[in-house]
């Protein structure tokens, strides 16, 4: 999961995702036991026959490196798999909502010709960076703007733009995404997967996107909130979702859709369902490693299985929703 930012400005829950998401145990818990040191992703992954059913992902990589474990590689292809519905939108043309498949996929058919009106991508909570790169495979023309609060991430991600030749392509920012250190409608499109939750006011957070996307402009995000009943029905379970990534609070698909009348909601790609089987492959590869002696401290196991119960009770119960949210630009 990516994170925010950091600047003079930052909030409070900004500060405290920075120093959690730098940490020794969340480096190495998100670049083994996830995979993102190899593929980039850090957050929810879309999970299909390929790379959720038991056995169907090879082992891979060697002893003691991020694809050692099925489950580990499970996660990096459900990581993949989202961030290419991800990009496929962002890089979509306007007008491109016609082309939706019944199951919410953008139809095969765009082709990468009718990408080239994109130029300037911003990646808001950019993590490791595996989302500018994809972004980049796919498009020859367009330079994406990382914005990250993790010096350690943001340092790996441009370590890996060094080796593939992008630095030209991505610049990778340490700043806070309620506070970008961009000029007004310098963008096409914004993009984040799963960082908007760390955020302390969200409603800032969409103000800012408006103020640096050009009219016409998209956004397009993926984030985890509070369904209906995890805000009146929750109760403990929520908290103890809350306490995993120290947040105050989730929001919901009305907290975006309300904070401001420049941004107005295209689509929604519920797909709620993907949370239960995530946090479920997040679990199992953790486990799967407690033989293995990846410098995790004892106490940070411990913390980190209790809160993946939580969250699994939690999406099992309803309380949590996810999808893809696109708002344009008016």
């Amino acid at each position: 999961m990516a994170c925010c930012a950091a600047s003079a400005s930052a909030s409070a829950s900004a500060l405290e995702a920075a120093r959690y998401y730098s940490s020794k145990n969340a480096s190495l818990f998100y670049g083994m036991i996830w995979g993102a040191s190899i593929n980039g992703f850090a957050h929810v992954g879309v999970y299909d026959e390929e790379n959720c059913g038991e056995g169907s992902c090879g082992a891979g990589g060697s002893p003691g490196s991020p694809g050692d474990s099925p489950f580990t590689s499970r996660l990096m292809a459900a990581s993949s798999s989202a961030t290419r519905i991800l990009v496929e939108r962002a890089l979509a043309p306007r007008g491109h909502a016609d082309s939706l498949d019944d199951d919410g996929d953008y139809a095969s058919e765009i082709g990468c010709e009718d990408f080239l009106a994109v130029n300037h991508v911003v990646d808001l909570g950019a993590g490791y960076g595996g989302t500018a790169r994809k972004l980049c495979a796919l498009n020859d023309n367009v330079k994406v703007t990382c914005v990250n609060i993790s010096r350690v991430e943001n340092d790996h991600n441009k370590a890996v733009n060094k080796a593939e030749h992008l630095e030209g392509r991505i610049d990778v920012i340490t700043a806070s995404f309620d506070d970008v250190p961009l000029a007004d409608a310098s963008c096409d499109v914004v993009v984040s997967q799963d960082a908007f939750l760390h955020a302390d006011d969200r409603t800032r957070v969409m103000v800012e996107i408006a103020r640096i996307l050009r009219p016409g402009g998209r956004l397009i995000f993926t984030d985890i909130m509070q369904s209906e009943s995890g805000a009146t029905r929750g109760g403990a379970l929520m908290e103890a979702v809350l306490k995993r990534l120290q947040l105050n609070n989730l929001g919901d698909a009305r907290t975006y859709t309300g904070a401001t009348s420049a941004l107005r909601l295209v689509h929604f790609d519920d797909r709620s369902d993907q949370l239960a089987k995530h946090y479920r492959c997040v679990q199992s590869a953790l486990q799967s490693r407690e033989h293995e002696s990846l410098s995790l401290s004892d106490a940070y196991r411990a913390s980190m299985n209790e809160g993946l119960r939580a969250w699994i009770d939690a999406a099992d119960a309803g309380h949590l929703a996810w999808g893809y949210l696109e708002f344009l630009r008016v």
